[in-house]
């Protein structure tokens, strides 16, 4: 699909980049598509908008000055233990996405890895 939008856009096409989960590319699809913009000399214009992360990031009143945004948890439990136990050596402020479903589950298994005051 993206290869088709690339064609449209080499043929004098304007188009916006939407997403219905906030910012686009923020753990989002459109990677493939900027990415061959870029490569083929299209310029590619990000307008500000909407991103989960850096609004949560703004009011959880966690040092800001250095962050890691880790995208989504992976689904299964033992890859998401082991993407946890992957963030023990950070000092950084950690940003990622989890699914309603998952919370509770998840803050648990972050207690249990990374303790209580991480």
């Amino acid at each position: 699909r993206a290869e088709q939008l690339l064609s449209r856009l080499e043929q004098g096409m304007t188009m916006a980049l939407i997403s219905d989960a906030g910012t686009p590319l923020i753990s989002d699809p459109g990677y493939a598509l900027v990415s061959l913009c870029r490569n083929a000399g299209i310029q590619v214009v990000p307008l500000p908008g909407p991103c989960a992360a850096i609004t949560a990031l703004c009011a959880a009143g966690l040092p800001t000055d250095k962050f890691m945004f880790a995208g989504f948890l992976p689904v299964k439990q033992v890859a998401r233990r082991e993407a946890l136990e992957g963030l023990r050596g950070t000092d950084m402020t950690t940003v990622f996405y989890e699914s309603p479903r998952r919370v509770a589950e998840t803050l648990a298994m972050l207690v249990d890895v990374l303790g209580v005051d991480r």
